[in-house]
């Protein structure tokens, strides 16, 4: 089974350059982990704002 390209250039990164290799994976890391922690902080707050809502629908008498 031949490589891909990606893990081809990749391992020729890692083997040439292995400290830009390592920054470009910190940098990979750090994207990976903001963009989870955004996912996460935007479910919880469509969940309060649902929650909220429905909240007020109820006190009103229109759910209930």
């Amino acid at each position: 089974m031949l490589p891909s390209p990606l893990v081809e250039s990749a391992q020729t990164l890692a083997s040439d350059s292995p400290v830009l290799f390592g920054i470009i994976a910190i940098l990979a890391l750090v994207a990976t982990v903001s963009v989870v922690r955004f996912a996460i902080s935007l479910a919880i707050r469509l969940a309060v704002i649902a929650a909220i809502g429905l909240g007020a629908l109820l006190a009103v008498g229109y759910l209930g």
